[in-house]
């Protein structure tokens, strides 16, 4: 973008995905909901996450010692990102639409499955 001779940069923001954009954890709802945890699998899950989040344990860690615990289906994964996708509080959405009227690029960044955070990115024009 120019005003008068001068280039001004287009701002970027980046938005945060899980438990920011979206009201949860979406790892963690996949692996709930695929049917294949019990209780205590599901509070070791949460432990696994919030030791990832503190730093305790590598993301990639993390994210693999979840997964080993369940496996979530494809089309699981898709219906939950397509249900996140109609949660996005509208607040959300018009900060969103606020930043592309001034020109602003939104981005979102994200350790989930790619099938969770593309249908909010495109609800949101992202």
């Amino acid at each position: 973008m120019f005003r008068g001779s001068v280039a001004v940069p287009m701002a970027t923001v980046v938005l945060d995905f899980d438990s920011t954009l979206v009201p949860c954890e979406s790892l963690e709802l996949a692996l709930s909901r695929s049917g294949a945890l019990d209780a205590a699998d599901r509070a070791r899950v949460e432990d696994i996450t919030r030791r990832g989040m503190s730093g305790e344990l590598p993301f990639r860690d993390s994210l693999e010692a979840r997964l080993a615990l369940a496996r979530p289906r494809r089309g699981d994964v898709r219906a939950i990102g397509s249900e996140l996708a109609a949660s996005i509080p509208a607040d959300a959405m018009a900060l969103v639409a606020w930043l592309h009227a001034r020109g602003a690029a939104a981005w979102i960044v994200s350790g989930a499955l790619r099938e969770t955070v593309l249908p909010t990115a495109r609800r949101l024009g992202i």
